[in-house]
């Protein structure tokens, strides 16, 4: 149940990773829930230290020993063979209180939209009121939508060159991103799909529809918005394409 939960919670994640500006960046929310590729020698050094799991043992941690990919390889193992009796007390403490963190930064990102932080008004309205007087963040809708844009490319490269030409380049599935649970190449499509969310307006997991780029360039150019259409949904398939698991493809000549 615990590792379907956690394939679960990858879903709208990894889906949101076009949308990794405000917040997100700012408070460095990303790579404290989702640093990778995490080092099996260094979260068996927890585990072997004796150190009792507190909130102030945990913030000390680097974010590579918590996070998802932390919960991950507690929760499948190495090669996805772990048994639900084969987890240690240890390791149960371990997981009870990175998750308690990871759900605790969670719900931090997801105010801090809708909500003033630190004396910053909500992220969400300073968004929205782009190309308003005194919005020094955002002071035109043309350095909005480029953040949208940047969101979008900066995810694109994130999967070509980090998560698949990286490991498969030094054909170390080591580097590979959610290793343990078989998980990558889910990711990385549903990566895509945050760049077909970002571009369209659209959220299909919460099952609502908005306006997005791809209004905009269809009424400049039908046919660049058809080819941008078309092209991340051919980016979608090639990688569902890959055999899996992806951390074994890369060593695969075949």
């Amino acid at each position: 149940a615990a590792r379907a939960a956690w394939i679960a919670a990858r879903v709208p994640w990894e889906q949101s990773e076009a949308f990794l500006f405000g917040p997100v960046d700012s408070r460095g929310y990303d790579p404290a829930l989702d640093s990778w590729p995490v080092s099996t020698n260094d979260l068996d050094a927890v585990l072997a230290s004796g150190n009792d799991f507190t909130p102030a043992f945990i913030a000390s941690l680097q974010e590579t020993q918590k996070g998802f990919h932390t919960i991950e390889y507690l929760l499948f193992g190495e090669g996805r063979s772990k048994t639900a009796d084969q987890l240690t007390d240890r390791e149960i403490g371990y997981l009870v209180a990175i998750a308690g963190e990871a759900a605790d930064i969670a719900a931090d990102l997801a105010a801090s939209w809708t909500t003033p932080v630190d004396g910053q008004a909500a992220y969400r309205e300073i968004f929205v009121t782009a190309g308003e007087a005194n919005n020094t963040a955002y002071p035109s809708l043309t350095a909005a939508a480029q953040e949208i844009l940047d969101g979008m490319i900066g995810i694109c490269d994130e999967v070509a060159n980090g998560k698949i030409a990286d490991p498969y380049d030094a054909h170390d599935p080591t580097l590979v991103e959610s290793q343990f649970a078989w998980n990558s190449i889910v990711d990385f499509q549903n990566n895509m799909r945050s760049v077909q969310n970002a571009y369209d307006g659209d959220n299909p997991l919460a099952g609502t529809s908005g306006r997005g780029l791809t209004d905009f360039v269809a009424s400049i150019d039908p046919e660049l918005d058809a080819r941008v259409h078309a092209e991340i949904e051919a980016a979608i398939e090639a990688i569902g394409a890959i055999p899996q698991p992806f951390r074994d493809a890369i060593t695969n000549p075949a």
